[in-house]
């Protein structure tokens, strides 16, 4: 019995004893948050009937987006794909250029992909350079910027090099020497 009301004791002062000790909680430096956000909106119905149809209509002409907008983005997705299977690339003029061409029916795809997608792209870039009143060239140069810049690791663009000619190099990822595209070996064409 002794031994436990020594114990008791013994453990009721160190308990009391720490009400005692100050614990600084300031820092020398300001504290860093690294914060990850995701934010969805929704819009809410709030007046007239309800809805009866659970999908919102496709985009069109009348609501801004042009006939050339919405036929490259249905063709988006398989552009990136022969983007991403190094089929096409990026050029000077802000256009798709046909890099390697499969054989057979799917090579012949790849180029009417992108001879679709580039009349698509200088319409709008003919329709931009008459609404801002500049030459066709300067927006096409803008535009090459932009899809150089939106280029993933890999795929081909063609950049300018130092002495202002231009190379066809795969975009690394930043600090990385670029590939290059390589020139077939002069010779006699095969039969």
């Amino acid at each position: 019995m002794t031994i436990r009301l020594t114990a008791c004791a013994l453990l009721l002062w160190v308990v009391a004893g720490c009400g005692g000790v100050p614990i600084n909680l300031r820092t020398s430096q300001p504290l860093k948050v690294d914060v990850t956000m995701q934010v969805n909106i929704y819009q809410q119905r709030t007046a007239g009937p309800p809805a009866t149809d659970t999908e919102a209509p496709a985009p069109t002409a009348d609501t801004g987006t042009s006939d050339e907008e919405l036929r490259r983005r249905q063709r988006m997705g398989e552009i990136q794909t022969a983007k991403n299977s190094r089929l096409l690339g990026e050029n000077r003029n802000g256009l798709l250029s046909v890099i390697r061409v499969p054989p057979g029916e799917y090579g012949r795809r790849v180029e009417a992909l992108a001879a679709a997608e580039n009349a698509d792209r200088t319409g709008l870039m003919q329709a931009d350079a008459a609404a801002r009143r500049v030459p066709l060239a300067t927006i096409e140069a803008e535009q090459a910027a932009q899809w150089r810049a939106r280029a993933f690791p890999g795929e081909w663009i063609e950049e300018q090099q130092g002495d202002k000619s231009w190379r066809w190099v795969q975009k690394q990822a930043s600090g990385q020497a670029p590939a290059t595209l390589q020139a077939p070996a002069p010779g006699p064409p095969p039969p």
